[in-house]
């Protein structure tokens, strides 16, 4: 498996866009994060998905994490 949160962030389902291997979390645009933030609460409200893990830089700013 690949991390999956820059295509989530693009919203594509294209397998060239995985997370590149020379991007930061600052690569990513306010609105791109903002749809990861989205995706984020998605899966941990809507899906109720347990929280298994965090970036280690900390990108996700969640109180429930």
């Amino acid at each position: 498996g690949a991390d999956a949160s820059w295509a989530l962030a693009n919203m594509s389902l294209e397998p060239q866009d995985k997370w590149p291997t020379d991007a930061t979390w600052d690569s990513l645009g306010a609105d791109e994060q903002k749809t990861l933030d989205d995706w984020v609460d998605k899966f941990e409200n809507a899906y109720s998905y347990p929280v298994v893990g965090w970036i280690v830089d900390g990108f996700f700013p969640s109180s429930s994490l």
